[in-house]
């Protein structure tokens, strides 16, 4: 399940501005810019990880994942299940499939909607990190 091909979903009426600025210019400058956003969650992360305290065969679903890192920091954890990020915004979210494929991740997945509205299947994931 190597950062899968991209798949959209609905966008709640009450997110569409949202969604509009982050599959837009929020989300190009944060893609083009990753590296120092990612810098800066390098700091928060690791805490955020050893408090979800991820099994190894969890299945996690990253809200709000913009480039993947703390999906990547989940997929090394979940090494014999899953980690999904759901963004709104397709291009963080092709910058996460390029990095989770630099990183040899093949349990990562990547999904653009919106996580209000997005149809999970009900036991999709036993670990759920949202920022």
């Amino acid at each position: 399940m190597t950062s899968s091909a991209p798949q959209h979903s609905p966008v709640d009426v009450t997110n569409i501005e949202q969604a509009s600025a982050w599959d837009g210019a929020s989300g190009d400058e944060w893609a083009v810019h990753a590296d120092r956003h990612d810098a800066a969650c390098r700091y928060y992360d690791p805490h955020l990880m050893d408090a979800a305290q991820i099994a190894a065969s969890d299945h996690v679903l990253d809200i709000g994942c913009g480039t993947g890192m703390s999906t990547r920091y989940a997929a090394r954890a979940a090494i014999a299940g899953t980690a999904t990020g759901i963004d709104l915004s397709a291009r963080m979210l092709d910058e996460a499939r390029r990095r989770s494929d630099t990183a040899g991740l093949a349990n990562t997945s990547f999904v653009q909607g919106d996580a209000q509205v997005h149809p999970f299947h009900p036991a999709a994931a036993d670990v759920i990190d949202r920022k």
